[in-house]
């Protein structure tokens, strides 16, 4: 007791979940973001490219910046923006 566990990746990078506003209304806790830290550049592209289709948004370092509310994964910058991470890449899926 006294100490909570905290969920790590496979890269022994942090998982976060948090709530957000980020969703079509604006409004708190309109959508939520699951976040996963120290992703390396040759498992980065893999995981956004299969998991954005699930999500709102899907970024790479910054919210959305690969796939946009409402728009499609962005494969060429996906992989530029994986690569600029090298192998701490830090993934950022929203959901509403």
């Amino acid at each position: 007791s006294g100490s909570a566990a905290k969920p790590i990746n496979a890269f022994k990078g942090n998982v976060t979940l948090a709530a957000d506003k980020t969703g079509p209304s604006g409004a708190d806790g309109s959508s939520f973001t699951i976040t996963y830290e120290n992703v390396p550049a040759s498992e980065c592209t893999k995981i956004i490219t299969a998991a954005a289709g699930n999500f709102y948004t899907a970024g790479v370092g910054t919210a959305g910046n690969v796939k946009a509310a409402g728009g499609v994964l962005n494969v060429a910058s996906t992989a530029t923006e994986c690569d600029k991470g090298g192998n701490s890449n830090k993934l950022i899926f929203t959901s509403i």
